[in-house]
């Protein structure tokens, strides 16, 4: 059922309990007020019965019961009882029994009686009231049934007026409920016409600063994440394609040269050695690709026992002396002894890594590039500068962004992919921690990294 129908539905449903409890209310008083007319036009007759036989001083008020009675056709019933309930005078319609026990005829109070007289057929309403004189009791009723049947036909046009109630809401929910639900329709018609064509333009933002134009604005936000993810992918696509292409055609013509030169040990051992870097660049790139995918679908980090941070640290500087050497470099470590953390020390050797990566790509030759490792208040700050010529201003709040590059120094291999530090910082808010770029003061380039000691 869809949301108009089930408006509509609701409104019927509330419309039905209100009217429902509004009839039952009308009939109840209805019923009451019309109790309450006819005992008042017992007691006036009554009344008037005994005043005209007080003011005629009868004694015996038989001719005048009989006088102001008979008037009523036979619609009312007179009788006047004894002090012990005996029937002293009655009219023809009444007959000769008590109309009430003796019971409802004692005492002095005036009081109403509901009885059925089989005699009579249906229910009848009798006022038993006081005799001016020597107790006795006046008793005077009028039929029920115009009563009961004015009560029905109450019913009956309570009915009718909810069912067309009931009816006149649910066809006013289900057009008022149409007429709220086309500006939402037209909005939904005009994002999935954006998102089947890929247009570049946004959801119009109404005027009317309601539900519908912060629909519009949230629409509006989707569909701009929603096409940075797609360009994202894009390009993510492009450039790992162009980047594996590169190594692996590489790869392929330093192997076939390998073939080749087989007869030479010297070129042989040259070309596997070349196509050993293209094949650890290209274990590089899918590694930096499969970290940016296991934290775009959120996957958390693993953590484990501490794990002591310098032999870590070591390792990675270890494995980029030879080519910081070749590169006229000197790599240069400050490392606070006994520090350990429970962060994956994968992670950590990819984070300094792809840092020590960029710093020796852009040092110039016969620098230095400083790492440096230090503990704060719970937090590991790893700390990477180089000499080279640092950010450019204009690109360093698009440091961390994916596949963002600048230009090497002169005379340096450029190299890399542009998913450097977007990996350093992937995984530095992963762990819970964080990653910034500066330039330095003194020339050049200065990564940091906080993490946390234990990884949750």
């Amino acid at each position: 059922m869809g949301i108009r129908a089930r408006i509509a539905v609701l409104y019927a449903a509330v419309v039905l309990v209100l009217v429902t409890v509004g009839a039952v209310g009308f009939t109840v008083d209805f019923g009451g007020g019309l109790r309450r007319s006819l005992e008042a036009t017992l007691r006036a007759r009554a009344e008037r019965i005994i005043h005209d036989a007080r003011s005629r001083h009868a004694d015996d008020p038989l001719a005048e019961l009989f006088a102001k009675a008979v008037a009523d056709s036979g619609q009312s019933l007179t009788q006047l009882l004894g002090p012990n309930g005996a029937v002293l005078v009655t009219t023809e319609a009444a007959g000769r029994s008590p109309l009430v026990t003796p019971a409802d005829a004692a005492g002095t109070r005036d009081r109403y009686v509901q009885v059925r007289l089989p005699s009579r057929g249906g229910q009848w309403l009798l006022l038993v009231t006081a005799w001016p004189t020597n107790h006795r009791r006046l008793v005077t009723g009028r039929p029920l049934d115009t009563l009961d049947e004015a009560m029905a036909r109450a019913r009956l046009d309570a009915g009718t007026a909810a069912a067309i109630a009931v009816l006149l809401a649910a066809v006013a929910g289900w057009s008022i409920t149409g007429w709220a639900l086309r500006p939402v329709e037209r909005l939904r018609a005009q994002a999935a016409a954006i998102v089947d064509s890929d247009r570049s333009d946004d959801l119009p933002v109404p005027s009317t600063n309601d539900e519908l134009a912060a629909l519009a604005i949230t629409l509006n936000a989707l569909i701009a994440r929603w096409r940075q993810a797609l360009a994202r992918q894009r390009q993510l696509v492009s450039a790992a394609s162009h980047e594996l292409r590169t190594p692996l055609a590489a790869l392929h013509t330093q192997l076939e040269l390998a073939r080749r030169a087989s007869s030479a040990e010297g070129a042989l051992s040259e070309a596997l050695d070349r196509a050993l870097q293209r094949s650890r660049r290209l274990t590089r790139l899918t590694t930096d690709l499969l970290t940016l995918a296991e934290t775009d679908e959120g996957v958390p980090p693993r953590s484990g026992p501490p794990q002591p941070v310098e032999p870590v640290i070591a390792g990675v500087l270890d494995d980029w002396r030879a080519r910081a050497a070749a590169d006229d470099v000197l790599l240069v470590l400050d490392v606070e002894t006994g520090v350990t953390t429970t962060v994956d020390t994968d992670r950590l050797r990819q984070v300094l890594d792809n840092l020590v990566a960029n710093a020796v790509r852009f040092a110039p030759d016969g620098s230095l590039v400083e790492v440096s490792i230090d503990t704060t208040d719970a937090l590991l700050r790893l700390r990477v500068a180089d000499s080279g010529p640092g950010f450019p201003e204009g690109l360093l709040p698009q440091a961390f962004e994916r596949f963002t590059r600048t230009a090497s120094p002169e005379g340096r291999a450029a190299g890399g992919a542009g998913l450097g530090l977007a990996i350093v910082r992937a995984i530095a808010e992963a762990c819970g921690g964080t990653a910034t770029a500066t330039n330095r003061a003194a020339g050049g380039a200065e990564v940091t990294v906080v993490l946390p000691l234990v990884q949750r």
